[in-house]
């Protein structure tokens, strides 16, 4: 008696006969890292979806960040500490209480 087999599903989705899927599983992973990186892990089903390469996501991610917003910030040298007084703004800038990077840093350590 031969052992018995699953059956295979009657019909397979409509997406699936459409869309081959031809991206091996560390592809999907690097597409689904690299859009959370970027701050675009929204955009990640989107691709897969797409059936879009790792390079295409790639070029898209830069593209998009590169025509966002400056990001700037004046950060003090190691270990230097600065006087920020109302007269000297990359001083106020540079200091750890008025750096909005700075501050977000201490807040994710606090937990």
């Amino acid at each position: 008696m031969a052992p018995a087999t699953p059956a295979a599903p009657a019909t397979p989705t409509a997406a699936a006969q459409t869309v081959p899927v031809t991206r091996s599983f560390a592809d999907a992973r690097l597409i689904v890292e690299m859009c959370a990186l970027a701050g675009r892990a929204d955009r990640a089903l989107g691709f897969l979806d797409a059936n879009a390469g790792v390079d295409q996501v790639r070029r898209t991610l830069l593209s998009e960040l590169a025509a966002g917003p400056e990001i700037g910030s004046l950060l003090p040298p190691m270990g230097h500490r600065t006087s920020a007084t109302p007269s000297d703004p990359a001083a106020a800038a540079a200091s750890p209480t008025h750096n909005p990077v700075l501050a977000a840093v201490a807040k994710l350590r606090k937990g």
